[in-house]
């Protein structure tokens, strides 16, 4: 039995298709609250000709990892898990329950996994957790101080210092660094929402360059990770999941050309983004969320390849996959 948590976000949707492709797998799915089935089958709708029959070949649970004595019983006859719940915010008056809550739900999580012997577990931590000195980041870029980190940076920073933990006091366990993640899902909130954004006439980029990935390709490496054929020979290590390193002006380039409409003309100022960040209630992090869309900040995502043979798809076959979609 296969346990994912955070299973109906974005993307604990695409891990569950992806698991599902194994039909021997049996999989549990954790999910906060009811408004996340609705992402979860919008997502499976995208993918699947019957999405009620993929709905209901799947196992799922309503919980809250902060309680892990209502979780407790979930673990029954489970394997592996999949952790991929985390409360998203980069709202500045979330900090302390941000920081709060993601740890301790990983903190929960990872000491029932030890209590019940878990075989192995599979943590999507973030590359918001590793240091920009300037260079290529790896796996081995780890941060030196909390300072102009968001709360939520903060929170997968501490979430993956439980994983370490756990991995010392005896989990089998391999932990995984997305760059930002791209694919379809709901149009209104998260990444998906820049290609509603071009689609609507965006004529303004950050001048930044960042990393980019497939949510496909991320849920397709953390199978692959957990696959009885690599996970003994990965485990106790993390692995940056990226595709390609491009300027948000080329990506929105991308997305603006394949939904056939204008290139946003205009690069933004770093006093402009300070305004949308205010106007945004601060949705990405003040001072961070400035520095991710202005700063360039590059990502090596070899070691996975050396360790699996697994590489990404091009950005711009991700890019026509979700315009394809959207444009549905």
């Amino acid at each position: 039995m296969i346990l994912v948590t955070g299973a109906a976000g974005f993307l604990g949707s695409h891990l569950l298709l992806e698991l599902m492709r194994n039909k021997n797998l049996k999989i549990r799915a954790l999910y906060f609250n009811n408004n996340e089935l609705d992402t979860a089958r919008l997502i499976f709708s995208f993918y699947t000709a019957d999405t009620e029959s993929a709905m209901g070949s799947i196992e799922w649970v309503k919980g809250n990892l902060l309680y892990p004595a209502e979780i407790e019983p979930l673990l029954k006859n489970v394997t592996d898990i999949y952790h991929c719940a985390a409360t998203v915010s980069f709202n500045n008056n979330d900090h302390d329950l941000i920081i709060s809550t993601n740890t301790e739900i990983t903190a929960n999580i990872v000491n029932l996994s030890l209590e019940y012997n878990i075989r192995k577990f599979c943590h999507v931590s973030s590359t918001f957790t590793l240091e920009n000195d300037g260079g290529m980041l790896t796996e081995d870029s780890y941060w030196t101080s909390h300072i102009g980190k968001s709360a939520y940076s903060i929170s997968k920073y501490l979430s993956e210092m439980e994983v370490w933990r756990g991995i010392a006091e005896g989990l089998e366990a391999v932990i995984v660094n997305p760059s930002i993640i791209l694919g379809a899902g709901d149009w209104n909130s998260g990444n998906p929402g820049m290609f509603k954004a071009v689609n609507s006439g965006l004529n303004f980029y950050p001048p930044g360059v960042c990393g980019f990935v497939d949510v496909r390709d991320v849920a397709a490496a953390m199978s692959l990770l957990m696959s009885d054929a690599h996970f003994a020979g990965c485990k106790g290590g993390r692995y940056v999941l990226n595709s390609e390193n491009r300027s948000f002006r080329e990506l929105l380039n991308m997305i603006a050309d394949a939904l056939h409409k204008p290139r946003p003309k205009h690069v933004a100022s770093e006093f402009a983004l300070r305004i949308g960040a205010r106007l945004l209630k601060n949705t990405f992090g003040g001072a961070e969320f400035i520095a991710n869309l202005t700063a360039e900040t590059r990502y090596d995502g070899s070691k996975l390849t050396a360790a699996t043979g697994f590489t990404c798809r091009p950005l711009i076959d991700t890019v026509n996959d979700i315009a394809k979609i959207f444009e549905r």
